[in-house]
């Protein structure tokens, strides 16, 4: 026997999928095991804790459970395992099952994980984690993860992840993620991204972004984007789309490709002092007043 664990949630009555009633202790079968590649016919979780948290009740009154698996029993479905049978050692609350996890497979990349760290933590979240850390910690979540850091963390979430970074922070972010820095950090976000940073700030999203800058930001989106940047900003936006809201000390670069043309167009805050704090629409180089 190989042993190991897996981390699985069911509802607040004990049943998953199916109506299958999940035991608080002690040993369960599945009365239709098949031993295939396919979802169903199995008792499924994630293996050691990490896998696919989208496939995980994220309800409050949800169950979570840590239970000890044979992994040589156990098939691999990408994101989740099943096996024939499993022992439940512990059934409870969300923060309990992931330390405890954590604690028995390591602590590294735990669904739903919550965890706070000190000055210069490193920490290592799986989807849906929530991460607390303080100044120059670094860390890393899965998808849809909440992770705060202090001042100069080194910060990387996956797919609509929400991230807090203190003043000079380097900040990474998948699509439709939320993401604030303070003065003079660094944030890269995905397609769909809100951003917010503080002066000084070096910001870099793809299409349909939604960005505000401090003063002295850089800011850098794709097509459709929305951008309110502060006095001494640039900003430089890949297509022939953009929203923008600027200061007179703004300067705007737009270029997109046309018939295989490179085209381009600058705005100058300072040429246009009637629309300076005013939102300005840009089509194809015109403005859309």
């Amino acid at each position: 026997m190989k042993e190991g664990y897996i981390l699985k949630t069911v509802s607040k009555n004990m049943t998953s999928y199916g109506d299958f009633k999940w035991k608080k202790k002690g040993e369960v079968i599945c009365p239709n095991w098949k031993a295939n590649k396919e979802c169903g016919n199995g008792l499924h979780g994630a293996l050691n804790g990490q896998g696919d948290g989208s496939l995980f009740s994220w309800d409050k009154g949800a169950i979570w459970i840590v239970a000890k698996v044979d992994i040589s029993e156990g098939i691999n479905l990408d994101g989740k395992w099943k096996f024939p049978k499993a022992t439940v050692v512990y059934a409870g609350t969300q923060k309990k099952a992931t330390d405890m996890i954590a604690k028995l497979c390591g602590d590294v990349g735990i669904i739903g994980k919550i965890m706070t760290g000190g000055y210069c933590s490193k920490m290592t979240g799986g989807d849906c984690s929530k991460m607390t850390g303080g100044d120059c910690s670094k860390m890393t979540g899965g998808d849809y993860s909440k992770i705060t850091g202090g001042y100069y963390s080194k910060i990387t979430g996956g797919y609509c992840s929400k991230i807090t970074g203190g003043y000079y922070s380097k900040i990474t972010g998948g699509d439709y993620s939320k993401i604030t820095g303070g003065d003079s950090s660094k944030m890269t976000g995905g397609d769909s991204s809100k951003m917010t940073g503080g002066d000084y700030s070096r910001m870099t999203s793809g299409y349909y972004s939604k960005m505000t800058g401090g003063n002295s930001s850089r800011v850098s989106s794709g097509v459709n984007s929305t951008l309110d940047i502060g006095k001494f900003s640039g900003a430089i936006i890949s297509g022939s789309k953009a929203k923008i809201k600027c200061e007179k000390e703004t300067v705007l670069l737009l270029y997109w490709v046309k018939d295989n043309k490179l085209n381009h167009f600058v705005f100058l805050g300072s040429d246009y002092p009637k629309k300076v704090g005013k939102w300005v629409n840009i089509d194809s180089g015109r403005l859309c007043w």
